[in-house]
């Protein structure tokens, strides 16, 4: 199952939001099991997650960390941009 449907993007319309942006896509692992989602949550084979071409298996945690790293990307681009660090 595909998150983003990247595929209907219209790729020049999405060059707007950056290079990356209309390839941006997360493939759900159709092979997860019940048993293994409740029983080790963190370490199953989620899905693939791509962009721009490349494929990277990722398990829950590594989504996590991810998603932790941009978040924090983010708020340390806003905080320097409030404490004047860009001309």
């Amino acid at each position: 199952m595909s998150i983003n449907q990247s595929y209907a993007f219209d790729q020049k319309k999405a060059r707007r939001y950056g290079k990356y942006y209309g390839s941006i896509d997360f493939q759900c692992n159709p092979d997860i099991t019940a048993k293994s989602f409740k029983n080790d949550l963190r370490n199953i084979e989620a899905g693939s997650f791509e962009i721009s071409g490349w494929q990277y298996k990722l398990t829950w945690a590594e989504m996590t960390r991810i998603i932790e790293t941009l978040k924090d990307a983010q708020e340390v681009l806003v905080k320097s941009y409030r404490y004047g660090n860009y001309n």
